[in-house]
């Protein structure tokens, strides 16, 4: 998805060093303002996927072909919230994607935390 080989290995470097909260913390502490489905185990991860997918949508909206700017976009959409399970210090009960209703469950295979060799 990244082309630039810097920006891409940047935001690996980024991925193998978060903290193991943003792989499984919920979206937010407070569950005002996300989708049910963000409040589960993987919540971050889930956000920012659709992040991922929001920005690839407007890509083509707008028209950007730019590589090195879809790149960074990119970047920034996986990144922006790597530290923030961290500083709000998440302690809720993280939900199992089993307890949302039927009807809100998604079948997200997300972000995929890199194998640290």
């Amino acid at each position: 998805m990244i082309k630039s080989e810097k920006i891409r290995k940047f935001v690996e470097k980024a991925l193998e060093m978060a903290p193991k909260e943003f792989w499984i913390a919920p979206c937010s502490s407070s569950g005002k303002y996300y989708p049910p489905e963000d409040q589960v185990k993987g919540g971050t991860i889930i956000h920012s996927r659709k992040t991922i997918q929001v920005a690839l949508s407007l890509f083509n909206f707008f028209d950007i072909t730019d590589q090195l700017t879809k790149d960074q976009i990119i970047a920034a959409c996986i990144l922006h919230d790597i530290q923030k399970t961290a500083s709000l210090g998440m302690t809720k009960q993280i939900m199992n994607i089993d307890q949302l209703p039927r009807n809100q469950r998604q079948p997200y295979i997300l972000i995929q935390k890199p194998t640290i060799n």
